[in-house]
């Protein structure tokens, strides 16, 4: 059935193969380098992220070389694309960054007074030893503690 109304313009197959390509290649390298090579998860981000740095550039490159339009005009709309990105990104994780920050002073905090171990001794006396009701004293406690905080920060 026609679903022009609803979808508006569909992509041609070799858009949808390239974007796929695109997309694809660095989530095949982030499983590959996680699963199979077993780097660490900070290596196998490096590598996903210049994979699709390169494939970001380079499938648009070979984009305007298929439709027929300059490559210079292609590569800067691409950067402008980038550029606009990353000050979307930048919008949106400032404010989650300010209160992680925060919460990390508060941690550092509660480190050095030592209250985790004395909240983990309490816990440990209060369930009696009985596995079940730490775990549903530990849960009451970490909601206690997050109240107010939103969910990445919690």
């Amino acid at each position: 059935p026609e679903m022009d109304g609803l979808i508006g313009d569909q992509m041609d197959r070799r858009t949808v193969l390239l974007e796929s390509v695109k997309y694809g290649v660095p989530l095949v390298i982030l499983i590959y380098v996680l699963g199979v090579l077993q780097y660490t998860v900070m290596t196998a981000a490096l590598y996903t992220a210049l994979s699709m740095i390169a494939f970001g550039i380079g499938v648009p490159q070979i984009q305007a070389a298929l439709d027929g339009e300059s490559n210079r005009e292609a590569f800067v709309e691409t950067l402008e694309q980038t550029i606009d990105g990353f000050r979307e990104g930048v919008i949106v994780v400032a404010p989650v960054t300010i209160i992680l920050a925060a919460i990390n002073g508060v941690v550092d905090i509660l480190m050095a007074t030592g209250v985790p171990t004395a909240i983990s001794l309490t816990l440990l006396d209060l369930s009696g030893g009985i596995a079940i009701v730490a775990f549903m004293l530990a849960m009451i406690i970490c909601i206690i503690l997050g109240l107010g905080m939103p969910t990445t920060a919690a």
